[in-house]
């Protein structure tokens, strides 16, 4: 696998119960490569691929993004939320 694309996000477990068509858009734009259940937190964490994530470069920690929800749900958007990281190098932003 070759691709630069990759991130880390978290989704709450509630919003999986409560809300699935929202969190199969969600997944819709990504193909998740590995998820875990943080039970700490009650949240599922996913590392992904996906067009909206910048290109890194390899070896370097994964940047987190957080998902943006609008109202009703129709978009949604990941946003980089922890760029200041020594050792998150962005090579390239999401077009």
């Amino acid at each position: 696998m070759d691709d630069r694309r990759i991130g880390r996000f978290a989704l709450s477990a509630e919003l999986v119960k409560r809300n699935p068509e929202t969190a199969r858009k969600i997944m819709g734009r990504c193909i998740v490569v590995r998820c875990e259940m943080m039970f700490e937190h009650d949240t599922l964490e996913y590392v992904a691929l996906s067009p909206d994530f910048a290109e890194i470069e390899r070896g370097i920690v994964l940047p987190v993004y957080d998902v943006i929800i609008s109202e009703g749900g129709e978009r949604i958007d990941f946003k980089v939320s922890n760029v200041e990281l020594r050792g998150c190098a962005l090579l390239r932003s999401p077009a």
